[in-house]
């Protein structure tokens, strides 16, 4: 069991009430963006742990190869999920926060490290919109992670690029760990071709990707755990809210490199 300390915080709902409703909703919300975040980052590592250890294996045969599909499908879910949360998290940014005057007042005391992520995002959401309908966070959320939108992947579908030479299922007499691994080629491919990213390959693609995901979700974590921040400690003092905070000490035998997600799971007793 590794032990590691946590700061707990507690703020009484009567001094939240001292921030504007604007302000107070702002809050609010940027705690479960960053929850949301935290989450699916976690699942995105365990299956990133999996794969790293599935592909160090020097004895490959079909079980194996069942195991790195598994493994595959859930590593581009979870990415596309998250293309989905951070397309919505620059929604959420533009309308309630970037346009709002007690929000550029509130950005005047953030440090240095919030005040280079909100640079760097508004120049990401620039690019963004000159991309438009190709950009991987529009495509990932209203084509693929949030919505099932046929007419413009069908035209791509019906070529045979977009489609696996053959289509490989692994199906079990239980719920959860049935495998349609061709159709999450096709899906994937179909992506692929969709947003306007350079690449050399599908796998070059997929990392590319997850290295823009993964650059635009430290961004906005940054921003929003830093505006938080400012709320709660404001440079003027009297508007300080007041609050208890402690150290706390949790013990878990998992580390963030040694936690993964299978696949195949057996029948449950």
């Amino acid at each position: 069991m590794t032990r590691f300390h946590v700061e707990y915080i507690e703020i009484k709902r009567d001094e939240l009430k001292r921030l504007l409703p604007e302000q107070l909703s702002f809050f609010v919300f940027a705690g479960h963006i960053l929850n949301e975040f935290v989450f699916l980052q976690k699942l995105s590592m365990a299956c990133q742990n999996r794969g790293s250890r599935l592909l160090k294996r020097k004895h490959r045969d079909k079980r194996w190869q069942a195991q790195l599909d598994g493994n595959a499908t859930q590593t581009l879910i979870v990415q596309r999920i998250l293309l989905g949360k951070i397309y919505e998290a620059k929604v959420f940014l533009e309308h309630y926060a970037f346009k709002k005057a007690w929000f550029k007042q509130l950005t005047k005391s953030l440090r240095p490290e919030g005040k280079t992520a909100l640079r760097k995002l508004k120049s990401a959401h620039k690019r963004d919109k000159k991309q438009h309908d190709k950009n991987p966070f529009y495509v990932g959320r209203n084509k693929f992670g949030f919505h099932y939108h046929i007419p413009p992947v069908l035209n791509l579908l019906t070529k045979d690029e977009h489609l696996p030479e053959v289509f490989r299922f692994f199906l079990t007499d239980h719920i959860g760990s049935a495998l349609h691994q061709g159709n999450e080629e096709a899906i994937t491919s179909a992506y692929l071709s969709m947003i306007a990213l350079k690449r050399k390959s599908a796998k070059a693609g997929i990392g590319r990707t997850y290295d823009l995901l993964l650059h635009r979700h430290r961004l906005i974590q940054n921003l929003l755990g830093e505006c938080i921040s400012a709320l709660i400690y404001p440079k003027e003092q009297s508007n300080e809210l007041k609050l208890k905070n402690r150290t706390i000490t949790l013990s878990e035998k998992y580390d963030i490199n040694s936690f993964e997600i299978p696949w195949f799971l057996p029948k449950s007793k």
